[in-house]
């Protein structure tokens, strides 16, 4: 609770509706006060007494629902952070978000509020590979949930080269490996092939995955891996559609049983 011209050496209360709490005093400035519980969602007028007196002045303080955390989607990145993160849960508001990943916070425009159930987060950098807690405030990271729902970063995902490089246009079924380093199996592996040919990838090892080729025309396309199905690997390699050709006839038609 802020204030002017307080005494240090004062005995403060803070006045929560009509409930009573002593204070702290916290500089020349502010007292520290410690809010009662209360059953409902409100909005209560706060005011300072001293030595038992009324203080001029008066604000509000509300009561809010307390947010949960039900999931978090994708719920794995990579460490250089970037990654959006949808949360979905319940009691969140648009007024003072942040989002906490471990030690670090994602605030202000990397905190976006959409409804009261779903917020979407960009996770911060400066987080080592590994699990972390995520959680949510909505007091301006005074009181943070506590549901224990876990992101986890993970070293970047490179693709070095394909094996093969080539394949068929319009064909089916061509098996091409992708190989790289950090793969790791999960459930959204995957490869893409271009902008929009995205196919489920077959987990080998750290450094090899496997991935059937989608049908597409002739061309050159860019071939990215994911392990969260929203994020691409830093680096890509190339991979060549060939031109495939086409039966137009025969000469001649025909001949003895004999050939």
């Amino acid at each position: 609770v802020h204030g002017t011209s307080l005494v240090s050496t004062g005995t403060y209360t803070c006045l929560f509706g009509s409930r009573q709490v002593k204070g702290t005093v916290v500089g020349t400035d502010s007292v520290r006060c410690a809010t009662p519980s209360s059953s409902v969602a409100s909005t209560l007028g706060l005011r300072l007494m001293m030595a038992g007196a009324t203080l001029p002045g008066s604000v509000s303080y509300d009561y809010y629902e307390t947010p949960t955390i039900v999931s978090i989607l994708p719920s794995r990145g990579g460490v250089a952070g970037g990654s959006h993160v949808s949360i979905v849960g319940t009691g969140f508001t648009a007024t003072d978000l942040q989002c906490r990943f471990g030690t670090q916070f994602a605030t202000g425009d990397n905190a976006l509020y959409v409804t009261s159930t779903l917020i979407t987060c960009i996770t911060p950098s400066g987080v080592g590979a590994g699990p972390v807690g995520v959680e949510v405030s909505v007091n301006g990271g005074a009181d943070y949930t506590s549901d224990g729902r876990e992101y986890l970063y993970e070293a970047l995902v490179t693709v070095e080269g394909l094996w093969p490089s080539q394949g068929h246009a319009s064909g089916e079924g061509q098996v091409v490996t992708v190989v790289g380093e950090n793969f790791e199996q999960t459930g959204e592996l995957s490869c893409r092939f271009g902008l929009n040919g995205t196919v489920r990838g077959l987990f080998m090892s750290s450094t090899l995955i496997a991935c059937t080729a989608p049908s597409r025309g002739a061309g050159t396309v860019q071939v990215s891996v994911s392990l969260n199905g929203a994020e691409s690997s830093d680096g890509h390699a190339l991979f060549e559609y060939g031109s495939v050709g086409e039966l137009t006839g025969v000469s001649p038609s025909r001949g003895p049983m004999s050939g």
